[in-house]
């Protein structure tokens, strides 16, 4: 027999800190560095007037999580919403609201001031009047049911009395399991999108954002006991034009968890995991333009240009393979989705990459490639097609689970069925 745990619990975690003008939007060079050129530089031009100013929503970066319903007495739950925003004149009278929907219906909704990101004392300023926001609103615990659901985001330009409405998200709600003895479990909801596993980006990262590196980010829905690897599991490779770059290896504590919302499962009998996605960073030796290389031995990207291919490898198997070019120029041109009509919104300094994923995956929990096929970045339609079909041509069948089926038993806390008549005496969960 399986020990009782101790306690259930879900977890956030929380990051430290489209139009083609923000694709490459690359800041000020830092000591050292050659200048960026023009041709780099995509901040986005003002308006004709202050009032019709668009907002962008960081698609990558905004981050949904669930709160609350992770005890036996507690039996809703509620959402927390952090991100960014950027456009030319937003100060701290602005606001961030959300509407989280099941179907046509409004199940809880929220008002949060635009401020600073952590760790900081004032907005990130981008040049000019160009500024970045951060925002973190959370609900009420008025969530009963499992499922799907749909997060809204209005932009409120205080200054102008205009709501700019920005996107809404798809999100799953599921829960993970814990034995609290005899026939009961605590259900432990979390909140995911099964497409955020297509989207992985190179990022340029300059301040305001933090020191000059080159990093990969993406979204990944590890096993539980692959979620922290240490250095010595993971490996990056990287070829340009098919040849291997010895000096492009990932540096220092190599994955980094940015944010993201999992929840324990633990059900009688069975193991203990975690479920839910995990936003990570990757850091690595590429220099870009003179800034960022962690070491001499630095490959800069912009003095080198050409194909590039590199696997993120976990105890010696791919996990992940990112492609991007690098034209003569130096430049890295955003990618076709970040252009054009309805164009992907990402932190300034990302360009979306292609991701390819081994078949079957062996370090994430599942991968849907039906969900990524249809769109990226939770619920958003591929905007351009033809740029992505040679990465969905490539995609491997559905494997695995993001969600577990529900035990059998008593079931306390948030059900797909909604409300469970309360247990005298059951274990109580705790949220990490």
């Amino acid at each position: 027999m399986h020990a009782r745990p101790r306690t259930s619990r879900a977890r956030s975690l929380r990051g430290s800190a489209s139009l083609a003008a923000l694709a490459i939007l690359v800041l000020a060079p830092t000591l050292h560095a050659q200048a960026i050129p023009e041709s780099v530089l995509r901040v986005p031009p003002r308006a004709s007037s202050p009032a019709q100013e668009p907002r962008y929503l960081d698609e990558m970066r905004t981050v949904i999580d669930a709160i609350g319903g992770d005890s036996s007495n507690e039996h809703r739950f509620g959402v927390r919403a952090w991100g960014f925003v950027y456009g030319h004149g937003i100060t701290t009278d602005d606001a961030m609201k959300i509407e989280v929907r099941v179907g046509d219906r409004t199940v809880a909704n929220a008002r949060c001031r635009i401020e600073s990101p952590p760790d900081e004392s004032s907005l990130l300023q981008i040049g000019g009047t160009f500024v970045g926001g951060y925002f973190n609103c959370s609900t009420d615990k008025t969530i009963e049911a499992l499922g799907d659901l749909q997060v809204a985001f209005t932009f409120v330009d205080d200054a102008h009395d205009r709501e700019v409405p920005l996107r809404t998200f798809a999100v799953r709600a599921a829960a993970g399991y814990s034995w609290s003895g005899n026939d009961s479990h605590i259900g432990i909801p979390y909140l995911y999108s099964a497409d955020r596993l297509g989207g992985a980006a190179l990022w340029l990262r300059r301040g305001p954002f933090g020191e000059s590196a080159v990093f990969f980010t993406f979204w990944a829905a590890p096993r539980g006991e692959h979620s922290r690897p240490s250095n010595d599991d993971l490996q990056l490779r990287c070829d340009k034009d098919g040849q291997r770059i010895a000096s492009a290896q990932a540096i220092g504590r190599m994955l980094h968890q940015r944010a993201g919302n999992t929840a324990s499962h633990a059900p009688r009998g069975g193991a203990q995991d975690e479920l839910g996605l995990v936003l990570y960073e990757l850091r690595t030796n590429f220099a870009y333009r003179g800034a960022g290389g962690q070491r001499p031995d630095a490959h800069d990207l912009a003095a080198n240009p050409g194909r590039y291919t590199c696997q993120l490898r976990f105890r010696g198997e791919t996990v992940r393979e990112m492609r991007f070019v690098v034209a003569p120029n130096g430049d890295i041109a955003p990618h076709p989705e970040q252009t054009g009509p309805n164009a992907l919104v990402l932190t300034p300094g990302m360009t979306l990459v292609e991701t390819r994923f081994p078949a079957p995956t062996t370090w994430e929990r599942g991968v849907s490639s039906s969900a990524i096929r249809a769109g990226s970045f939770g619920g958003r339609p591929w905007s351009n097609p033809a740029s992505v079909a040679p990465m969905l041509e490539a995609l491997p069948a559905d494997s695995g689970e993001l969600e577990p089926a529900a035990p059998s038993g008593r079931i306390e806390g948030p059900t797909r069925a909604g409300r469970p008549a309360p247990a005298r005496g059951a274990a109580r969960g705790r949220r990490r």
